[in-house]
């Protein structure tokens, strides 16, 4: 969620050129009223990843993708290298090329190096 980048990392555009995250929203004694979804959520996060890899040059087959939830399948299917980081969901384990369990992201690097 978009609130939840700019308390963590309140310079996040600094180090990245796309974000795509919801929005929530709260009425005005600050109480969570609803979430404003992106246009790359669900199936809109292989359209995402097609804009950034015809932006770049880039072909799908050369995209690494790490998602974790039932709303990453579709773009799953559409990447060279996709990695379940921790999946929550038997759809991901069984169409990710790898699945990580563990809470480490330093096992991704391995995955993507093929070690």
């Amino acid at each position: 969620m978009l609130e939840v980048l700019k308390e963590l990392i309140s310079d996040a555009r600094d180090y990245s050129e796309y974000i795509f995250v919801n929005e929530l929203q709260f009425d005005e004694v600050g109480q969570l009223k609803g979430i404003k979804a992106t246009d790359y959520d669900f199936s809109g996060k292989v359209a995402a990843v097609e804009l950034i890899c015809k932006e770049k040059g880039i072909r799908l087959s050369d995209v690494v993708f790490v998602g974790g939830s039932f709303n990453d399948a579709d773009v799953v299917r559409k990447v060279g290298l996709s990695i379940g980081y921790p999946p929550s969901c038997q759809e991901l384990t069984q169409i990710c090329n790898h699945c990580i369990e563990e809470d480490d992201l330093s096992l991704i690097l391995s995955c993507v190096l093929g070690n």
